[in-house]
């Protein structure tokens, strides 16, 4: 808890100076606060989220398109799996970005996937 102490009225100058200070200190206890819960959440988000994140990669035959990272979003029991990812993944990498349908989506391990759009 923070107690101000009131000053006398001859010192107007030396009473605006402490307040200056006091509100500087306050802003650096919230937003060092303000740090700490944006740390605690990362670090909760990310061990929550690692085990659904994959490593994704799109080959055009042997040639390597694009690679990427991927959230899985829903598994289903008949072995699918949502997967929300870049668009880069499957699309042109001109201004168009255009969706090339030839290419092959693989995980990792190159296990080929198919990928619906």
């Amino acid at each position: 808890m923070l107690k101000f102490r009131q000053m006398s009225r001859s010192s107007n100058g030396r009473q605006k100076i402490r307040k200056r200070v006091v509100k500087k200190e306050v802003s650096s206890i919230v937003s060092d606060r303000r740090k700490a819960v944006v740390e605690n959440i990362t670090q909760e988000l990310a061990t929550k989220l690692s085990p659904s994140i994959v490593s994704l990669a799109s080959f055009d035959g042997d040639k390597m398109h694009f690679r990427s990272t991927g959230i899985v979003l829903a598994n289903s029991s008949s072995g699918g799996a949502c997967v929300l990812t870049s668009s880069a993944l499957v699309s042109t990498s001109d201004k168009e970005r255009m969706l090339t349908p030839a290419l092959k989506v693989c995980a990792a391990n190159l296990s080929a996937l198919v990928a619906l759009i």
